[in-house]
């Protein structure tokens, strides 16, 4: 078994995760409602054009999870209808994350932060 990416010690710097469509049963996301994409500890990450079916559970894991990431971009993505939250960002040294050209209007919350992200370390841009 492989542990989890935030677990593994290295990072990547100027990531690209582009056109990833996240299609669960939704049985199985009832037992194990998961993220469609968690990135940790990076800086210019791009993320394009993700989707998750089904869409959440309220209180769970959004979308698109970015702890500690710095200088990075969300970009040309769209929500599944009736998503609780689209993208999470966590961790203090979150930084210059840019959320622009998305369709999130389905989504209840776009984004959520915890508080230990500083203000203004997002930037959510027009759809």
């Amino acid at each position: 078994m492989f542990a989890p990416l935030r677990d593994r010690n290295g990072n990547v710097d100027g990531l690209l995760i582009d056109n990833v469509q996240v299609l669960v049963d939704e049985n199985i996301f009832a037992k194990s409602p998961r993220a469609a994409v968690g990135v940790f500890e990076t800086s210019a990450a791009r993320l394009q054009n993700i989707i998750r079916r089904p869409a959440g559970v309220e209180h769970g894991e959004p979308v698109v999870t970015l702890e500690n990431c710095r200088h990075s971009l969300v970009t040309g993505c769209i929500t599944a209808p009736e998503t609780p939250a689209f993208l999470g960002v966590r961790g203090a040294n979150s930084a210059d994350i840019v959320v622009a050209g998305n369709h999130l209007r389905s989504a209840a919350e776009p984004v959520v932060q915890t508080a230990e992200v500083k203000s203004g370390a997002v930037e959510v841009g027009l759809p």
